[in-house]
């Protein structure tokens, strides 16, 4: 029972994200049809969405609209593509979905009598 409780929590969490994510590419899609009119022109839009989707999957709703706000200064002439925009999102130093969540070891604990031992063996050795 737990199992299942568990499993449609997690399908539940990836609903939301996902329709989270849907909306921000719904956005982008309309911010950019906005600013560059040949969009997409003469290509399949809503292949072209998923396709954006699947690539920027994991990648923060906030990082992706900050992404977007530097767009036209980064591409005043052309739409990116999608490998520009992930470039887009490299060179504002935004995390990849797989680094984002490290978790980090606590600092080691400082220890005088050790670290004065160790610096006493080196000086030993220097001499």
């Amino acid at each position: 029972m737990e199992v299942t409780r568990t499993r449609q929590q997690s399908n539940s969490q990836q609903t939301t994200i996902g329709e989270e994510l849907k909306a921000a590419i719904n956005t982008l899609f309309a911010f950019i049809k906005t600013a560059y009119p040949h969009f997409l022109k003469d290509q399949d839009v809503q292949l072209s969405k998923r396709l954006w989707a699947v690539q920027l999957h994991g990648y923060a709703i906030e990082r992706i609209e900050n992404a977007a706000s530097l767009m036209l200064d980064r591409h005043p002439s052309f739409p990116p593509t999608i490998g520009e925009f992930k470039k887009l999102l490299a060179e504002l130093n935004v995390a990849k979905p797989e680094h984002e969540y490290i978790p980090r070891l606590p600092p080691p604990e400082a220890n005088d009598s050790k670290a004065r031992e160790q610096l006493d063996k080196i000086m030993a050795m220097l001499r």
